[in-house]
């Protein structure tokens, strides 16, 4: 499998990897990583916040302010 320097791939061998995991497209992976790092933490760490409350029997719910358009 191609390589791309920060990118590393897990798992094990998937038909058709090829043609999807190209060199342009790990590429892509690793520049968005590289320029949106910090937001992503940010983001996981609320995911996993709210899904805690989900486990804890809180149920999900629209967001007040688009009342208007439902």
């Amino acid at each position: 499998m191609t390589t791309v320097d920060g990118v590393q791939v897990t798992g094990g061998p998937v038909p058709g990897a090829a043609q999807v995991l190209t060199p342009g497209a790990l590429e892509l992976v690793a520049r968005l990583t590289r320029r949106f790092r910090d937001e992503l933490g940010v983001l996981l760490a609320r995911r996993r916040e709210r899904q805690a409350r989900f486990d804890a029997g809180e149920l999900p719910d629209f967001l007040p302010e688009t009342a208007h358009v439902r």
